[in-house]
Parts: C-alpha cells; sequence; structure tokens
C-alpha cells in the first residue's frame, strides 16, 4: 500500500514535511525508517537542506524519521521519532481517526424549500460567508469530484495530471496557462473541471462573487 503523510508545522508558512512510504503487506502494525523531504506549500516541489539553513540558520532539520504505524479500533496510530544523522531531533505521536466524508450529511434539508424564491429567502436569512450551497440530488457530505474518486492523490495530481493535462490542453487552445501564476494556475484548474475533469475545487452557490472557488482540503 503506497502512503503519503504530510506534517504542517506552526509558524511555518513556507515549506512541509513529507514522508513517502509502501507497505509490503497489510498488517495492522507497520515500523518504518524513511528519509524526510520538504516539499514547498504553494507548489509542492522539493525544499533543499541548503534552502533550509539558509532560510532558518539556528535549526536543525530531521533528514530521516522511524515512524510506527499501529491500527487500533479507534484509528490509525502514529508515532514518529525524528532524526538528524544519529541524533535525536522529536518526537510526533498522533491519532488519525476515519473521516466522514462518504457518509450521509447530518443537515437535514428543509423540504418546505421547494422553489428557488423559497431558497433565496432561506439563504438571505442566514449569516454571510458562513455557509456554503452546492446543488446535487442526495444528501451527501459537501466534497470535490476529486476526492469522490479512487484517485485522490492530491500529490499526483499536482506532479503528474496537472503537467500532462497542461500539455494537451495548452495545444488545443489560443491562450497558454502559465502554471507558474496562481491566478492562470487557478483558471486552468476551472477549465478543467468545468469541462468535467476532477478537480480539488469546490464552486459554491449563494455567495455574493457567483465566479469565486474554494480549494477543498478535505
Amino acid at each position: 500500500m503506497r502512503s503519503q503523510a504530510c506534517v504542517f508545522e506552526n509558524g511555518n508558512n513556507r515549506c512541509i514535511y513529507v514522508l513517502q512510504f509502501r507497505t509490503t503487506d497489510k498488517r495492522t502494525s507497520q515500523q518504518l525508517w524513511l528519509p524526510i523531504q520538504f516539499q514547498r506549500i504553494s507548489d509542492t516541489t522539493e525544499v533543499t537542506q541548503a534552502e533550509l539553513n539558509q532560510a532558518f540558520p539556528n535549526v536543525n532539520f530531521p533528514d530521516r524519521a522511524n515512524i510506527v504505524l499501529k491500527l487500533t479500533n479507534k484509528g490509525l496510530r502514529v508515532t514518529a521519532n525524528t532524526y538528524q544523522g544519529t541524533q535525536q531531533i522529536g518526537v510526533i505521536r498522533a491519532l488519525l481517526r476515519s473521516g466522514s466524508a462518504d457518509k450521509r450529511s447530518k443537515i437535514a434539508a428543509d423540504k418546505k424549500v421547494r422553489t428557488w424564491d423559497k431558497f433565496k429567502l432561506m439563504v438571505g436569512r442566514l449569516p454571510p460567508d458562513r455557509y456554503i450551497f452546492r446543488g446535487q440530488p442526495v444528501c451527501n457530505r459537501l466534497r470535490t469530484s476529486f476526492h469522490r474518486t479512487s484517485r485522490r492523490d492530491l500529490n499526483q495530481f499536482l506532479s503528474i495530471d496537472i503537467p500532462q493535462l497542461h500539455a494537451i490542453v495548452t495545444s488545443k487552445t489560443n491562450h497558454y496557462f502559465d502554471l507558474r501564476d496562481n491566478i492562470q494556475n487557478a483558471a486552468f484548474w476551472n477549465l478543467l473541471q468545468h469541462h468535467g475533469y476532477p478537480t480539488p475545487l469546490i464552486a459554491p452557490n449563494g455567495l455574493k462573487i457567483s465566479s469565486s472557488y474554494i480549494l477543498s482540503l478535505t
């Protein structure tokens, strides 16, 4: 089973800690020694050790970790001991619980709201900018088309899907999307979603800015 673990550090808006690993079997207990990679939050490109030392000259960053995974009834218990060479830097412990995105929504639909006018009246009474509405025929939780697929790997989406799609799409359009520009990158994703390709974008209804898009992180 191939997996990727990411750790976001408080106060560090430049990079994340990334561990990639593959288990050889389905045992409920696993122990792995893994190299630690650092990636930029903005575009998931790798941050080198030299760049880290320049940005944080007095900080020791780990280069590997000993990961212990144990599947229990409450969830997946994770213990990560981080090292720089042979020196232990720190330890991280977490309990990862199974998500509820596949379950039915806890919010009950108002069966009296059957027309567009009644819907607008209901929405107008709610606090502004707190709710997102998305039309769908079933009472499922709010999820993107990307997260409903079996291949919901953001790392592969960014490193494989987007470059391949960019090469194909730009050969058929008059406009060249510069993916290094955040606005053009978002426009390219928007174009993909508009034509039915699963993306981690949600197009919300009921907001003041009808063309706004939200990146779903769940």
